[in-house]
């Protein structure tokens, strides 16, 4: 019994150790993921195993493209905003990677605070 209490312990302590940031679509405004990490740290790898779908959509894989499974939108902000004006997407020289998210005081982009 001290046995299970103490792996029950474990498991509760690790829950904790990590916040679930939400992520939603920037087109249809719906939740789409819980992303498994604390933050989102610029400069950082981030993989498709740590977005947790919240509703019925299928979990992403790495090779699947970075955008709604519903709309096709992308989710990064940089693409999004040139897929809204019908241009092409951005050419990347260093990491940016900036995703939608919600609080209480409502949406905005993480991890550069766009508004």
């Amino acid at each position: 019994m001290k046995k299970l209490i103490f792996i029950l312990f474990i498991l509760f302590i690790a829950k904790l150790s990590y916040a679930e940031i939400p992520i939603y679509c920037p087109k249809e405004k719906i939740h789409l993921y819980n992303y498994q990490k604390n933050e989102i740290v610029i400069g950082e790898e981030i993989y498709a195993k740590d977005f947790i779908p919240t509703i019925d959509i299928p979990q992403p894989t790495e090779d699947d493209p970075m955008t709604c499974p519903i709309c096709e939108a992308p989710l990064n902000w940089y693409e999004y905003q040139a897929w809204e004006k019908g241009q092409s997407p951005p050419i990347f020289y260093v990491w940016a990677i900036t995703l939608l998210t919600k609080n209480e005081e409502g949406f905005y982009w993480i991890p550069y605070g766009i508004e």
